[in-house]
């Protein structure tokens, strides 16, 4: 069935989740862009350990630059504190490539789009 958000359009009610990861040299792309997105989530996933980096909407191959969404999760002691989430926002669906960029060392963001 064709949904239609904002002036998005997707023809399919699925969505697909990946795993990618990302480092603190070099920005890596999470998703192409895709004229047909509905919907992007990207989070970290749950953890002991402090991550954080910045989701750009603009091509991994722009540059290097820690700028963005910044994406946080802060362990102390036995609290994570957390700002763990971008999600694409139904009435202004951004639709061309997002990147990333992690702040310190490397690890895992899982995204989801349909």
């Amino acid at each position: 069935m064709t949904r239609m958000v904002g002036s998005n359009t997707n023809t399919t009610d699925t969505t697909t989740t990946t795993t990618v990861t990302i480092n603190s040299v070099t920005a890596t792309l999470l998703l192409a862009a895709d004229p047909k997105r509905l919907y992007a989530r990207i989070s970290l996933d749950s953890g002991a350990a402090s991550e954080e980096c910045f989701i750009r909407e603009y091509p991994a191959a722009t540059d290097n630059n820690k700028a963005g969404v910044l994406l946080t999760r802060i362990t102390v002691g036995n609290t994570n504190l957390l700002n763990s989430e971008y999600v694409t926002l139904a009435g202004n669906i951004y639709t061309g490539e997002i990147s990333a960029i992690a702040v310190a060392g490397s690890f895992d963001l899982h995204i989801t789009e349909g």
